[in-house]
């Protein structure tokens, strides 16, 4: 996926299409909810231990990726293109 969206990044840029894309991280959603509960019979201790393997210490939230899009779809970010956005409290960079 990362190649075939480098490649229309390039391919694309020239007819004003920006395309960069998001990575997340655990964000938490109903489905990651779903599974925590479905995977521990303690949802909140589950939601408590999946936390901290973030480096900032909890997952993310909904607005963490919302926030980022917003700022890709942005007129001003015209010359962010082909960009990995990795959103994923430093989970990656451990």
């Amino acid at each position: 996926m990362r190649l075939i969206s480098k490649n229309d990044a390039i391919t694309y840029a020239s007819e004003t299409s920006r395309e960069s894309w998001i990575h997340p991280a655990c964000i938490r959603t109903q489905m990651v909810e779903n599974h925590l509960r479905a995977t521990s019979p303690d949802l909140e201790a589950a939601k408590a231990a999946a936390g901290p393997v973030h480096p900032v210490g909890h997952m993310g939230e909904p607005d963490d990726i919302a926030l980022a899009v917003a700022w890709l779809a942005w007129a001003k970010a015209k010359f962010v293109i082909g960009a990995e956005n990795v959103i994923d409290g430093g989970y990656t960079a451990r």
